[in-house]
């Protein structure tokens, strides 16, 4: 009895407490008590600030999540008074400046219980503009035009031709301050102009730039026999400096020929000038025969700029040549570049001595634009060669020498407007730019950068670095520089003589002067595809001609040593201890070599390469 008892009695207590526990659960799920007054929001773009009434148990706190594009931040949540048990959160929604519409939620939480406030935004109405004008004419050198974008919408842009309009950068988030932005023209090398265009979009809105870049920008020009080109103006300010105005009255004039005068049977045969404003051109016509010229613009009968018109039926291109060495191979700066199979100015490409010589070409001192003829009319004579005048006259006055003063500064702007005159500095540094008081310029060819304006080059051509030429001889110094000749070496390279290309032995070598073919031969080859005939120099000092091909003895004072010069011109300034100097690529009988240190006064060829 008893214990029937106690086992009633405990199964009444173990059932109690089951109760018990199932009433604590129930009240636990049942005891958050977390709300809040508002769980959704849509506010303008303008923004705005609103209260949240917060209402729990226990200590509460809020977590802010962004989504979409709409970036951070643009929502403060502040707690007005205590987190803990019934409070206030202020919030303040920033206006919209983009045009996309933007979401976030705010989710409280007091541990036991969430609640969301979720916020929309409306996007601003589109605003986008860009500085650039819609109709935009630009120069034909390498040109870049600067502008920025405004816009509450990320935005792209494109160009119609990427061959040669690019943009940067191409594309930009919603900004409020205006992103600037360039768009970058390459040098325009054809003698007409050229339209394109670049678009911006945003938010479905397009804003078109119309480009139009003007004709090549240069100093020489290639024309054929009876052709013509539009010579644009705007390359006597291509360095910045303002030499003919927009509104200035300019007269175009014939300053020297090589082979012929002005007319229909000469090198040039009208100028006339077209065009309006700073888009004014000479238009040149060339005449039948194929030769030399130098033409200038005249403001107020005063010489601003003048060009080199070489009339030839040269596609430059299609017998350009490459090559091999460091330069050309790998990842060497002329890799897919062509270099000109002639000399600037040459009329023929062929080795010949018959006179007068078509393949010597002009005359340069480093860093002017400015050509002077070679002794095309004889291999021995240090005289000047006669030249066609505007008026008719052929006579060979037309070159003077001129000697600056050495404490002169600057020549630049003198020597611009005196393309005839060949400086013959009579002091160190020797250097037709300054004088001793001055300060040299190594940047007036590139320096083996881009082409300048001072660059004698046609258009898409440029004077080369020196290295280009680093594969024609064997050796490290004078002691060792020789021609790879032997079949040890590889025959790529050889020097004709003038007696020996007289003599017409080999006719493929029938000319004076410096031989060479990227590709070496195991025995003697009787021809090489690269020929640098032997100019001779306009000997700096002086500006004689002198190491002519056939010359001999003293010529006005100058040695002319039985050492005929094949010389070109690099862009290359000296450095070092031959700072004073500018590199070249010199040949003669007893060696090439592509590190000649060569006096900035002296007149030598060029050989251009591609751009």
């Amino acid at each position: 009895m008893k214990s029937r008892l106690l086992f009633s009695i405990s199964a009444i207590a173990v059932l109690g407490a089951f109760l018990a526990l199932g009433s604590c659960k129930k009240d636990s799920s049942s005891s958050s008590s977390l709300s809040i007054s508002v769980t959704s929001k849509t506010v303008a773009v303008e923004g705005e600030t609103f209260t949240v009434d917060v209402t729990s148990g226990g200590t509460w706190s809020y977590t802010s999540t962004y989504s979409g594009t709409g970036g951070s931040g643009w929502v403060r949540a502040t707690t007005v008074g205590a987190n803990k048990g019934n409070g206030q959160v202020q919030v303040v929604v920033s206006p919209n400046t983009t045009s996309s519409e933007r979401a976030m939620d705010l989710v409280f939480s007091d541990g036991s219980g969430k609640q969301t406030l979720h916020i929309d935004q409306a996007g601003a109405p589109l605003s986008f503009s860009t500085s650039f004008a819609t109709d935009t004419t630009a120069f034909g050198r390498k040109t870049s035009l600067s502008g920025t974008v405004l816009s509450n919408a990320s935005w792209t842009a494109a160009a119609n031709d990427n061959s040669w309009i690019s943009v940067n950068p191409a594309s930009g988030t919603p900004n409020t301050a205006g992103v600037p932005v360039t768009i970058m023209l390459t040098a325009n090398t054809g003698g007409q102009s050229r339209t394109g265009s670049v678009t911006f979009s945003a938010g479905g809105q397009n804003t078109k730039i119309n480009i139009t870049q003007g004709a090549a920008e240069a100093n020489s020009y290639i024309i054929a026999p009876g052709g013509s080109w539009s010579i644009p103006l705007s390359q006597a300010n291509a360095d910045g400096t303002t030499r003919i105005a927009v509104t200035d009255e300019v007269t175009p004039q014939f300053i020297w020929g090589d082979m012929g005068g002005v007319g229909a049977s000469g090198v040039v045969n009208t100028m006339t000038v077209e065009g309006t404003g700073a888009a004014r051109s000479i238009k040149v016509t060339a005449g039948s025969t194929q030769g030399n010229a130098v033409i200038a613009a005249y403001v107020n009968g005063v010489l601003k700029w003048s060009w080199h018109i070489w009339v030839t039926s040269l596609d430059p291109v299609a017998t350009g040549q490459s090559y091999a060495g460091t330069d050309w191979t790998g990842a060497g700066r002329y890799v897919g570049k062509k270099i000109m199979d002639r000399n600037l100015g040459a009329l023929s490409a062929t080795p010949s001595t018959a006179l007068p010589s078509l393949t010597l070409g002009l005359m340069y001192q480093w860093g002017r634009k400015d050509p002077f003829p070679a002794q095309f009319q004889s291999w021995t004579s240090s005289t000047e060669p006669n030249l066609y005048d505007g008026s008719g006259g052929n006579r060979n006055t037309i070159i003077q020498i001129y000697q600056p003063p050495t404490t002169q500064v600057n020549n630049l702007e003198y020597s611009i407007a005196h393309p005839t005159y060949f400086y013959a500095p009579q002091a160190a540094p020797y250097d037709w730019y300054v004088g001793t008081a001055g300060t040299q310029n190594n940047n007036l060819w590139g320096n083996g950068g881009d082409k300048t304006a001072y660059d004698p080059c046609p258009p898409g051509w440029m004077v080369p670095a020196n290295t280009a030429f680093n594969d024609f001889h064997t050796g490290t110094n004078s002691s060792t520089w020789a021609y790879r000749n032997t079949a040890v070496l590889g025959y790529k390279s050889a020097w004709v003589d003038l007696p020996t290309a007289q003599a017409g032995a080999n006719p493929l070598m029938s000319g004076t002067g410096c031989y060479y073919s990227p590709t070496a031969s195991a025995t003697a080859p009787t021809s090489y595809p690269v020929y640098i005939p032997a100019a001779g120099i306009r000997y700096y000092s002086l500006g004689v001609l002198a190491f002519l091909a056939g010359s001999t003895g003293t010529v006005n004072g100058v040695p002319n040593l039985p050492i005929a010069q094949a010389n070109l011109w690099s862009s290359i300034g000296g450095t070092n201890s031959l700072a004073t100097n500018a590199y070249s690529f010199g040949a003669n009988m007893s060696y090439p070599y592509f590190l000649m240190s060569i006096q900035r006064a002296m007149g030598m060829p060029v050989r251009c390469i591609q751009q």
